[in-house]
């Protein structure tokens, strides 16, 4: 057995023979060429294979699975057995289900690895650092090209082929002065190609700029309830943990969700479209099929304010009496708004402009609090001084009624396309 398909293949027979009725394997190989940069000089240039086999089956509405990486035969019908004894072992649950709409799709994205064009941007972006961000350190540097193999079958005449290639970079940088530094920032993008220099991936411009700022921080004066604008990878992390906890497959069935009778509801400032969408030009390597076999498509979650969909696999779906979301992942996309960050800045009188937050899983109603890092004061209008680590506080749905504005400019690291948010109802305080 040496192509994906053979392993794949010899895997469901030995389920099929055990006595599971349904069955989904998927297979993948992967390659990663990475290079590594600390305290900007390159410390590391390495090349790792890896592979996976997933087994999925369910034998009279059991479910077993079991994930590992041996993929010889030995290996493989150790891993077939171990996935009927977990099926056997469960309890019986009608609500399983993987696809039975015959499909077979290849899939195809990204480009080979380029080795010296790789060395170049890393350096060019490394010696830029030095020259133009002198009181800036870049504390690690890592850029690698991942190319993987995947392949899905199961025995319903479900067949998924994808390969896929991209380039990953991630930084973490500080500012210093002396021996006083910022606190530490980091970010990462992806990019089928090596085109721009890396300093125009993501926010990376944007965060040695503002790097260099925060190495002197003041405190916020005043607790109160202000309006903050949120980075757009901070209002992603807002959306993901109000998602996670209102729309989701596990919160509904629990009986947690605080959304649970609010489809084609308002349930968020008509500001609001949020969607999940793997065709979007900003998404790069999308998953183009879901965990139970179905061929992914865009959806909206919320459109204009209202909830459209839950975000159910096929199983929560069919335990809750509703209907399945056509797409997994977390590729969300945010419309944008119509004013500049500038002028949603513009608006606010005293408040917070939020880089990161650094947090705790918020409450099941919704209610957080943690520290605004990386963060900068509002004042009349205008970004100040760095504001030193600041506590902030709230509830994840009124953060969503309470949006004023939606920027234009979007953050688009390879994964997500999400603006910067206006909003009220946060509490500061130093």
């Amino acid at each position: 057995m040496k192509t994906p398909y053979e392993i794949a293949s010899y895997a469901m027979e030995g389920l099929l023979k055990g006595g599971a009725d349904d069955v989904s394997v998927s297979c993948y190989e992967g390659l990663k060429n990475e290079l590594n940069a600390e305290g900007g000089e390159f410390s590391l240039l390495r090349t790792t294979a890896d592979k996976s086999l997933n087994l999925t089956c369910i034998a009279k509405n059991k479910k077993g699975t079991v994930s590992g990486n041996d993929t010889t035969k030995e290996g493989v019908d150790t891993a077939v057995h171990e996935a009927l004894l977990s099926s056997n072992s469960a309890a019986p649950d009608t609500a399983w289900e993987i696809s039975r709409v015959p499909v077979e799709k290849t899939y195809s994205f990204g480009l080979p690895y380029d080795k010296e064009k790789m060395f170049f941007r890393a350096k060019e972006f490394l010696d830029t650092v030095k020259k133009e961000y002198p009181n800036v350190t870049v504390q690690q540097l890592v850029l690698s090209h991942d190319s993987s193999q995947g392949l899905y079958i199961n025995n319903h005449g479900v067949r998924f082929n994808e390969s896929a290639s991209c380039y990953t970079v991630a930084i973490t940088l500080v500012g210093r002065d002396g021996e006083k530094s910022s606190s530490m920032n980091y970010t990462s993008g992806l990019s089928y190609d090596l085109d721009k220099p890396i300093i125009e991936f993501a926010d990376i411009g944007l965060l040695l700029k503002s790097a260099e700022k925060q190495v002197h921080t003041v405190p916020f004066s005043g607790k109160g309830v202000y309006p903050v604008v949120l980075s757009p990878k901070c209002f992603n992390t807002f959306l993901t943990y109000a998602l996670g906890a209102f729309a989701s497959g596990s919160s509904l069935l629990e009986n947690t969700s605080i959304w649970k009778d609010s489809l084609n509801k308002s349930v968020a400032s008509s500001e609001l479209s949020v969607s999940i969408d793997p065709f979007n030009k900003a998404i790069v390597a999308p998953d183009m099929y879901t965990s139970e076999g179905y061929e992914a498509k865009p959806y909206s979650i919320i459109e204009n304010g209202v909830l459209k969909h839950f975000m159910l696999s096929k199983y929560y779906a069919n335990k809750l009496g509703l209907e399945r979301a056509p797409s997994d992942g977390d590729a969300f996309i945010v419309s944008p708004g119509k004013q500049s960050l500038e002028e949603l800045i513009g608006g606010i009188e005293k408040g917070l402009l939020v880089g990161r937050f650094s947090g705790g899983m918020p409450a099941v109603d919704g209610e957080f609090s943690g520290v605004a890092k990386n963060s900068f004061l509002i004042e009349n209008g205008k970004v100040t001084k760095a504001a030193a680590e600041t506590m902030i506080s709230g509830n994840l749905a009124q953060v969503l009624k309470s949006i004023r504005g939606l920027s234009k400019e979007t953050f688009e690291g390879g994964f997500i396309s999400v603006p910067y948010a206006a909003v009220d109802g946060i509490t500061v305080s130093s």
